[in-house]
């Protein structure tokens, strides 16, 4: 039998139940919705950090988008496998409920399941640490750096190492799922590698990668000079891997069941539910910062379309600015155009616009802006060429007049 599964010996098979092929009994969770329904909202998360790269509205699109791409076309493929093995190979029931012809389609999903899960695993998690040597590039020492490209080298080399395992595992390596094939296993020769130690190992290794780009991000941002809630917000977002850690444990013990009990088609159910949701929750932690964005501005703008149905025009806070000097009180209408200038009212008398002091913007997040939607920073004068021309003649011809009454 294959290396990694449990060989099905006749002394195990003696002790199965009486098999039911008609009613059997299922798992109470259906894994091809389950895993279709994490793709869909997986599918969102990613193509919305792509649009967002793509366009330049959070940052350009670099290497660390490049991987992602294939982390969710595997993942995808992942998906596909997950509802094969339920739909065509039953493999929902228990494995002496499965007729002996869909033994071998069992297995083969198995195989194909574990190679699309070692890439976009690995993608992601390359995805995840190219992300990391952007966020810190010229802020770090070269030993911080050296780290980073450590980290992805050794995700890239497990990766790789664990493809050849499954390639080299059988000779033919299609004996793999065909080895469950009676006929097959009676009268053709192949060879297979005891190698159930590879899932303990490549549990382990999984687990470590995710440990150290949990652990590497809060570290580097910690010291980061940044806001205080915006520091918080990226380590919460790192920190979501923990539940990614522990999920990874979960699938592992499944992993390693499916090399030591004859229930087998169990023990491989449970492993895609765990790495399902392993690998889209990994690509959902790659995109999320990404999605803040989108977020803020989503939010600004509902909050800008409720204050203006809920406060007439003329009476909005947000549309007044008070500038006071000494006695006088004066308010001046900010204007909502495309600007977003604070300007003078149009029916000022020339005394009433020269004794106008300047007129500052307040902060942008007042009004529910973003920065990088601003064409003035914070504390910059915002008359218009205009006003200033208006005022500077005011403020010339009541000199004049000082002058000739004297």
């Amino acid at each position: 039998m294959p290396g990694n599964i449990i060989n099905l010996s006749a002394s195990a098979v003696s002790h199965w139940p009486k098999p039911n092929y008609t009613n059997p009994s299922i798992q109470s969770v259906d894994l091809a919705s389950w895993a279709c329904a994490l793709l869909g909202l997986t599918t969102f998360t990613c193509a919305t950090r792509l649009w967002l790269r793509g366009f330049g509205r959070a940052g350009t699109f670099g290497l660390d988008d490049v991987f992602l791409i294939p982390s969710w076309l595997f993942g995808g493929m992942f998906t596909a496998i997950c509802v094969v093995f339920t739909q065509r190979a039953h493999g929902n029931r228990d494995i002496w409920d499965i007729p002996p012809d869909h033994w071998e389609k069992v297995a083969q999903c198995l195989w194909f399941g574990e190679l699309a899960f070692l890439i976009s695993g690995g993608c992601t998690k390359v995805s995840v640490l190219l992300f990391y040597r952007r966020l810190v590039e010229g802020t770090y020492t070269k030993a911080w750096r050296y780290a980073v490209w450590l980290a992805i080298a050794f995700t890239v080399s497990y990766t790789v190492i664990f493809c050849v395992f499954l390639f080299t595992n059988c000779k033919p390596f299609d004996a793999y799922w065909k080895a469950f094939n009676p006929v097959y296993a009676t009268t053709q020769e192949y060879t297979c590698i005891d190698t159930k130690v590879i899932n303990i190992l490549a549990g382990v290794f999984a687990s470590l990668s995710d440990l150290y780009a949990v652990a590497l991000p809060c570290i580097i941002t910690w010291n980061l000079d940044m806001p205080k809630p915006q520091k918080i917000g990226l380590n919460i977002i790192f920190s979501l891997g923990l539940g990614v850690i522990a999920i990874s444990g979960v699938r592992t013990y499944w992993l390693i069941e499916s090399g030591l009990n004859s229930n087998v088609s169990n023990s491989i159910f449970h492993t895609f539910f765990w790495a399902q949701l392993e690998l889209m929750l990994g690509m959902i932690c790659a995109s999320a910062p990404s999605l803040r964005v989108l977020f803020r501005h989503y939010m600004g703008a509902r909050a800008r379309g409720q204050s203006s149905h809920s406060t007439p025009r003329q009476n909005r806070p947000s549309d007044m600015l008070d500038t006071r000097d000494s006695s006088k009180s004066i308010k001046v209408v900010r204007q909502t155009s495309v600007t977003r200038h604070a300007t003078l009212p149009h029916r000022l008398s020339g005394r009433e616009a020269a004794a106008l002091p300047p007129v500052y913007e307040l902060s942008d997040e007042r009004y529910g802006y973003s920065p990088s939607n601003s064409t003035h920073s914070e504390g910059q004068a915002t008359r218009l060429s205009h006003e200033l021309e208006w005022h500077a003649m005011s403020d010339m011809s009541s000199r004049k007049t000082k002058d000739g009454s004297r």
